[in-house]
């Protein structure tokens, strides 16, 4: 079992100006140390060959009026399997309007399932739904599967454990800004936070968590739904650019079930030179966590294909990409 992991990275320019609107002051080749102590619920997997399904979503119509798109119906932003990948997982495509029953029979196979960041209603609505309703049940038989939300992938998941999804979310102003967070649990009796130790007030120190969404669920969203409640447990908050707090991170505590209505896969892998994404050495360091908490996570369920080769036919790896000069910088696409 993994009892201390230790990180450290040299800092090696002192007084570095890094993207607005936080300058971090850091002294020459000064010793940024952490002492992770590894809790018993993210002990060393079972399984060191986690694959990952996820999500799919519909083609913008940016999306559709381009050539390179015809033919294809959804996508993935590559960036978010960069993140899973760099964490020491595979991933495979979950397609939203794909045969159902295809598609939801390849979770029996997974060892967890990724709710990203974008855009989608409808059908993709329903299939995320179906997604989650299938993965908890699994869950109540005592198959451990995680689950992952990213920002449109938080909020979903918040509006498919509500009571009513219709008054799940409310509007903020929280388009391409980073912000810091303020903890409404002690971080250490969270799971999401609690192997960070004291680091993780990091997070409330430096604006180093990426958002970029116009809606959010406000935390008192958990007092007025006892659905949401029920399932999700807020850990933190940030204040939208209005003053407005929102709930930046939950988890739930019967599940394997963690959100963040931030981006942490950003920082390390989206470019676009019109976006506010702080990349200094402390944002990709702390962001990368989380993606290294959620894969360790999967590490715990034991689930498989048939064999490698089956496997590796499944994977995300196998369809074709788009390379675009736009923010997503490259497309997975199906």
């Amino acid at each position: 079992m993994l009892n201390l992991v230790t990180f450290g990275i040299i800092l090696a320019h002192a007084g570095i100006a890094y993207s607005e609107p936080q300058l971090y002051e850091v002294n020459d080749r000064k010793f940024l140390q952490q002492s992770f102590t590894m809790p018993k619920h993210l002990s060393e997997g079972l399984n060191t060959r986690p694959i990952i399904g996820v999500l799919t979503q519909p083609l913008s119509e940016d999306q559709k009026s381009d050539h390179r798109y015809k033919g294809k119906t959804s996508y993935i932003m590559s960036s978010y399997i960069d993140y899973l990948k760099s964490a020491g997982a595979r991933t495979v495509p979950l397609i939203y309007d794909g045969n159902l029953d295809d598609e939801l029979a390849k979770i029996d196979h997974l060892n967890g399932v990724f709710y990203c960041g974008g855009s989608g209603a409808g059908a993709y609505d329903v299939f995320g739904k179906k997604v989650f309703e299938k993965v908890k049940k699994m869950n109540d038989e005592g198959n451990y599967l995680p689950i992952w939300g990213t920002c449109l992938g938080f909020e979903d998941l918040a509006m498919y454990a509500s009571d009513n999804s219709d008054k799940t979310l409310s509007p903020f102003n929280a388009d391409d800004e980073s912000y810091s967070i303020s903890y409404l649990v002690p971080p250490k009796d969270t799971k999401m936070y609690s192997i960070l130790g004291d680091d993780a007030h990091v997070f409330e120190k430096y604006n180093i968590t990426y958002n970029h969404h116009s809606y959010g669920v406000s935390p008192d969203a958990f007092n007025l739904d006892q659905g949401l409640a029920s399932i999700f447990t807020p850990t933190s908050i940030s204040y939208d650019d209005d003053g407005k707090p929102f709930v930046a991170s939950m988890e739930s505590k019967q599940y394997p079930f963690y959100a963040t209505q931030f981006h942490p896969e950003k920082a390390q892998f989206i470019f676009y030179p019109k976006t506010k994404i702080d990349h200094s050495t402390i944002s990709i360091f702390y962001n990368r966590y989380f993606g290294d908490m959620f894969v360790n996570q999967c590490k715990q369920n034991n689930n498989h294909f048939k064999s490698y080769e089956v496997e590796e036919s499944f994977r995300t790896e196998n369809f074709g990409t788009v390379v675009t000069k736009a923010y997503d910088g490259v497309d997975f696409v199906f």
